[in-house]
């Protein structure tokens, strides 16, 4: 049998390190670039598609276990997603995301900022003086580990257009990006986070250095990359219901509680058929 796919228990320890993300994830690829050249699409199909393929496209492998689809601030506004990153002693960090179409336009050719693109930052604005004005709702729904941090930390994303842009936009468009303090990326730079980013094996070593005690098989699930975006009524009852330490690791306490509330995509039992297929030829 593959050394990848050992068993303790009679249940399967995956090494998702194993990932060949080229290879393994081709149809996906090939599927997600149809999409990105397709104009009849709409802001609500990428949506759908990233929320399915969350924990491959939108989390950091070494920090996200979570991400939040819609995400509401109050009855005013709603996000298209929450990445939540383990920030460890300094508390969570939280990535919170506007996304648009790959098909704007992101500057007229007068060079003036496009209205689609005006709009996202409007958005993001808007956001953000609501997180302001309103700490204690804050609290609520972007809890900090860490309570001597407030608010909690976050910054912002808007993913808008892709790469066909001329140096000229690419430089106006990140000098913009640094005055405002929002970092906007092309939908490419999603498909850099398939490609490019590496899979965990292991949770990392401060997550080991816990007192409590978790089983390999429960570990070895919750860095499982196939997870989908957890819904803003999930997250509410896990921020209700689960611990939140003085000091530090949020993922870590409330493992158990989000594995409780995890859906998976279509790909992990394609993963598992294909590895299950290559240990037979061993």
């Amino acid at each position: 049998m593959l050394n990848w796919l050992k068993k303790r228990n009679n249940s399967v320890i995956y090494d998702w390190i194993k990932l060949d993300q080229k290879v393994f994830f081709k149809e996906l690829v090939e599927e997600w670039t149809k999409m990105l050249s397709d104009t009849n699409l709409l802001e609500k199909d990428y949506h759908n598609f990233l929320a399915n393929y969350a924990g491959l496209f939108l989390a950091d492998k070494a920090r996200t276990y979570l991400v939040l689809n819609k995400l509401q601030f109050g009855n005013d506004y709603v996000s298209d997603f929450v990445v939540i990153n383990e920030n460890f002693s300094a508390g969570l960090y939280y990535n919170i995301i506007e996304i648009e179409t790959p098909h704007c336009n992101l500057f007229t050719k007068k060079g003036n900022q496009s209205a689609r693109l005006n709009q996202a930052i409007q958005q993001i604005l808007d956001w953000k003086r609501w997180l302001e004005n309103n700490p204690d709702n804050v609290g609520k729904i972007l809890p900090n580990v860490n309570r001597a941090i407030k608010p909690p930390n976050y910054n912002f994303t808007i993913y808008i257009g892709n790469r066909n842009i001329s140096n000229e936009h690419t430089i106006k468009r990140n000098q913009l990006s640094q005055e405002l303090g929002i970092n906007i990326r092309s939908f490419d730079n999603l498909t850099d986070n398939l490609l490019m980013t590496l899979f965990m094996s292991r949770l990392t070593t401060p997550f080991l250095d816990m007192d409590k005690q978790v089983s390999e098989i429960k570990t070895n699930e919750f860095i499982n990359p196939f997870f989908k975006a957890t819904s803003f009524s999930k997250w509410k009852e896990i921020c209700k219901e689960g611990e939140w330490t003085q000091t530090q690791h949020f993922y870590y306490y409330n493992l158990d509680r989000i594995l409780k509330t995890r859906e998976y995509n279509d790909y992990l039992d394609k993963f598992k058929k294909k590895y299950k297929k290559l240990s037979r030829k061993q």
